[in-house]
């Protein structure tokens, strides 16, 4: 380390701190975009089609909302003014069930073996079809699993 200091120049020295810093704005565009301040909504969808669409500020007490499939294949879904949860699903690996309340904007809960997935969005980014880039590029590539 301290050879290094000896061989650094200033110049190298402010080239480092701005690349550290150029290495951070990713994280503040993103957050920026997540922390909307507008009315929250329980958007959820069970294989493309949106069975749900509840604003967050509606809900006084818990609500349960089972969602079943023609096959035998459920989950149920509590709604409450704190959060959302996936409180119980037939699948075999569980890991809706266990990713916990979600209440941010953006943040999402996702079965995949039942094709049903549970996010929060907000009215300032509701306009928004693409919320994050790895999603946008699904699907407009139109790469869906079928």
């Amino acid at each position: 380390m301290k050879r290094f200091l000896e061989l650094a120049t200033w110049s190298d020295m402010l080239l480092l701190f701005v690349l550290i810093g150029i290495s951070f704005l990713p994280f503040v565009i993103f957050y920026a975009q997540q922390s909307a301040t507008g009315e929250r909504y329980v958007v959820i969808t069970e294989d493309r089609q949106v069975l749900h669409d509840i604003r967050l500020a509606d809900i006084s007490e818990q609500r349960q909302i089972p969602i079943e499939s023609e096959d035998g294949q459920y989950n149920v879904v509590e709604v409450s003014a704190d959060g959302v949860v996936m409180s119980d699903a037939n699948c075999h690996d569980q890991i809706c069930v266990r990713s916990g309340k979600i209440l941010a904007p953006g943040e999402t809960i996702v079965c995949l073996p039942h094709k049903v997935i549970i996010e929060i969005t907000a009215e300032d980014n509701a306009d928004n079809v693409d919320v994050d880039i790895i999603s946008s590029f699904i699907s407009v590539k139109g790469l869906y699993y079928e």
